[in-house]
């Protein structure tokens, strides 16, 4: 099975909790003060295409803010 669901969306910033589970294939990420505030599950294969792609924002970001002169 390969696809996404989405009914929301979160804003992260380095206040917001976040709690992993390992269940099984899955990881379960609890994102909120409380559990399944926002809920991400990621195979081993779907986090690390997270973390590709997250890592490959941070970096967009940073040379942005870098070329901006500042945080956003």
């Amino acid at each position: 099975m390969a696809g996404a669901t989405l009914h929301g969306w979160v804003k992260i910033d380095e206040g917001v909790p976040i709690r992993y589970d390992v269940c099984g294939e899955v990881v379960e990420f609890d994102l909120g003060l409380r559990r399944g505030e926002f809920q991400l599950v990621a195979t081993e294969r779907g986090l690390t295409k997270l973390i590709t792609k997250g890592s490959e924002a941070l970096q967009a970001l940073r040379d942005r803010n870098d070329r901006d002169g500042g945080d956003q």
